[in-house]
């Protein structure tokens, strides 16, 4: 079994499976797992917050980049996303901004 890494604490639930669909769409495994206490117990979680999400040492470079571009286009106008593209490599991306400056442009 590959040794996994924490990579990215989302702030909900929902920041958490989008996170989760954008590495997915990459080709990158992640989990999500709360840490173990050299004890053996879980820590309690800081009120509402998911479960920190955990990718395979080898891929977690790969993972922290692309959460990256997640973070950076998360925190764009909506101008801005009229403007400027994802640094994403892949399609899934590109049919995201595509979608949400339909949506943004209105009818």
């Amino acid at each position: 079994m590959p040794q996994f890494i924490e990579i990215f604490q989302p702030k909900n639930q929902a920041e958490s499976a989008i996170v989760q669909s954008f590495l997915r769409a990459e080709g990158v495994d992640c989990i999500e797992k709360r840490p173990r206490h050299e004890n053996g117990q879980k820590p309690r979680p800081e009120k509402g917050l998911p479960a920190p999400l955990w990718a395979p040492a080898d891929q977690a470079e790969q993972a922290r980049e692309i959460i990256a571009a997640y973070l950076e286009e998360a925190s764009l106008s909506e101008e801005d996303w009229a403007v400027k593209p994802p640094k994403g490599s892949g399609s899934f991306l590109q049919k995201i901004r595509s979608l949400l400056i339909r949506i943004l442009s209105g009818p």
